[in-house]
């Protein structure tokens, strides 16, 4: 199996932690002789009823700062849960889950898409009504083009399947779950994105993100983020997250859903090309910091939000309470 750095980061966290990581192979995809795993992994209490911290990364092959920051927050709390008490007690009161290379075939071939030329975070069935930007909200024409769909009516591709499942298996026995997906790639700051990516309506929770993300900007005043709905900035067809979130209410239609908040932090990696033109000749170049001293920033720029979020949903009774 041929392997690449974010891999085998993954994978030697995994094997040199089996006491404080659960790790499940979701899927596996293949090239030829070569096989990708996509691994799952459950830190922390698993305990159903308890609140879920979700982290995503590698769903766009080419950003692989995506994946590296999510590895870098495992590890610095992974590190932690070895000498700090008050982390260990933390975790016996919430479940982290994570897939930190959603896209391992894409990451290892330098590509966007998946190995079926398909742009993962395109591939649900909904469609966009709203700030639509062809082809960036997405096109069925070709997959030999830039965010290809999928061809209309025929099943999701295997890791969007993969994390589909993942997610509803953690939603379903929980009272409340909180995710978030790091991309980069669009603009100059780095946003958090929530849905909808299809339309401008609120997301049915939005009044508990409404919430949390003021006592984000009361403890955190200073913060770096540009914070609007995913349609705020460009319309997307299939995006994952709506398909996540339409479905946790269509599954519990007969009764309350669980609460669930699926952000995205898009790191605007323009700046990063800004200040280093020559970048974009190579590849990968216009998505990830090339330069060591910007990539080192870029992992410690998001380590409070990651943390905070991590607080947030140990708990999410208290401020989801202030009214």
């Amino acid at each position: 199996m041929k392997s690449f750095y974010e891999l085998e980061k993954l994978e030697l966290l995994i094997k040199n932690n089996p006491d404080l990581i659960h790790a499940e192979k979701l899927e596996s995809v293949t090239s030829g002789i070569n096989e990708f795993p996509i691994w799952g992994l459950r830190i922390g209490n698993g305990t159903p009823g308890l609140p879920v911290l979700a982290l995503f990364g590698g769903i766009h092959g080419l950003e692989k700062v995506g994946s590296q920051a999510v590895l870098a927050f495992l590890y610095g709390l992974i590190n932690r849960l070895k000498w700090d008490s008050t982390y260990q007690a933390l975790l016996d009161e919430v479940t982290i889950i994570s897939i930190p290379i959603v896209n391992p075939a894409g990451m290892f071939f330098h590509r966007r898409s998946n190995l079926n030329g398909v742009d993962l975070m395109r591939n649900a069935p909904q469609d966009a009504k709203e700030n639509i930007h062809y082809p960036v909200s997405g096109q069925r024409i070709s997959s030999r083009l830039p965010w290809y769909r999928g061809r209309k009516g025929e099943d999701m591709e295997p890791e969007a399947v993969a994390l589909n499942q993942f997610c509803e298996h953690y939603i379903d026995q929980s009272p409340f779950l909180l995710s978030l997906d790091v991309h980069s790639g669009f603009g100059l700051h780095d946003r958090l994105w929530y849905p909808y990516g299809c339309n401008s309506e609120d997301f049915p929770d939005y009044p508990q993100f409404e919430r949390m993300y003021r006592t984000f900007t009361e403890t955190f005043p200073y913060h770096v983020y540009k914070t609007e709905s995913q349609t705020d900035s460009y319309g997307i067809h299939g995006d994952l997250w709506d398909f996540i979130t339409l479905e946790n209410q269509r599954r519990h239609s007969q009764c309350k859903a669980p609460a669930l908040i699926p952000l995205t932090l898009e790191l605007g990696s323009w700046r990063w090309v800004k200040k280093n033109p020559t970048q974009i000749f190579g590849k990968g170049g216009m998505f990830n910091p090339v330069k060591r001293h910007r990539y080192e920033r870029t992992m410690r720029r998001h380590y409070h939000l990651f943390d905070f979020l991590l607080h947030a949903c140990v708990n999410y009774k208290l401020w989801e309470s202030d009214k």
